[in-house]
């Protein structure tokens, strides 16, 4: 019989993280008393103390430290549990309820539609629910199960990733920008003239340290401040190709590094090998990326959608 409950494991988890008693219950959404109760009942049951307690601080002693990744342990494996078990419900509903997915801004919007078209096809029943991310969004929504799929860029960190395939990148402005036109932009020419980032975006190489940037959380809202004349970005090919066809945005010529691309990559956690819808989609997306990889250079594709 364990002597020790899941929610004494979480306590002594969180107290450690948090690094005192307050911290750990408003991380765990209970009162202070119930973790410092749950912290020292292990210590009675165990036989060793696991904090030591100065002021308000509680330091994890020698015995706590040797038993925290093995908390971590429980704690993961019962997340993976509940996670299985939720995954059989989908299995056996025959596609019905939701797939949760992060997908990167950076990912073509039109692909997105045909993957999420092929799936329904299969699975009529099935709803989708997207969150669009940046950074290290992807593997936060993966670890605490709040999606089930995650499509980001090279960076990110994720239990299961394979590399998609690639999206060319450039940098451009409006027609009237002092930029357009001239050949051969140094780098250190661009940290003079107002620069739009894509915040927490990973290949911040490309984001030229200076006072003069404007910051948003998409790269359709920084396109969007190009449009009304507002600085130069580093955006997506497939994102402004019509806009440069129609001479709304221009490419500028910079020197070493003008042009360039960033690896898709898809995640997902070993959990979900096990479910035919997460496998499913999964299939088709490679396929979708593989065909978008081979036409990025062409105009973005136009899909009939259902009436």
């Amino acid at each position: 019989m364990l002597r020790i409950s899941l929610s004494q494991w979480q306590a002594f988890v969180a107290t450690e993280e948090q690094g005192n008693f307050r911290k750990a219950a408003e991380d765990l959404n209970k009162t202070q008393s119930a973790i410092a109760h749950s912290v020292r009942k292990m210590e009675d049951t165990l036989g060793h103390q696991l904090f030591s307690i100065h002021e308000r601080e509680a330091r994890i002693t020698r015995v706590g430290k040797l038993l925290l990744p093995h908390a971590r342990t429980v704690l993961e494996d019962a997340r993976k549990a509940e996670s299985l078990c939720n995954l059989t419900c989908m299995e056996c509903e025959e596609g019905q309820g939701k797939l949760a997915i992060a997908v990167t801004t950076a990912f073509p919007t039109n692909v997105l539609l045909g993957i999420m078209e092929d799936v329904s096809q299969l699975y009529p029943d099935l709803s989708f629910e997207f969150h669009d991310i940046e950074g290290k969004a992807a593997e936060d929504l993966l670890s605490k199960g709040h999606v089930r799929i995650a499509i980001d860029v090279g960076s990110a960190r994720m239990e299961a990733v394979e590399t998609l395939g690639p999206v060319p990148f450039l940098y451009v402005a409006a027609p009237q920008h002092k930029l357009v036109g001239r050949s051969r932009i140094r780098p250190q020419d661009l940290m003079w003239h107002r620069q739009i980032i894509v915040r927490d975006f990973a290949h911040q190489e490309h984001a030229l340290s200076n006072s003069r940037q404007w910051n948003t959380t998409h790269f359709w809202r920084a396109k969007e401040l190009l449009l009304e004349g507002d600085g130069y970005a580093w955006l997506p090919l497939h994102l402004v190709q019509e806009d440069i066809a129609a001479r709304k945005l221009c490419k500028l010529d910079v020197a070493g590094g003008g042009t360039s691309s960033v690896d898709l990559v898809l995640g997902y956690r070993e959990c979900e090998e096990t479910c035919e819808v997460v496998l499913t989609f999964v299939s088709i997306l490679r396929d979708a990326v593989a065909e978008f990889s081979c036409l990025n250079d062409a105009p973005p594709v136009q899909r009939k959608t259902g009436t």
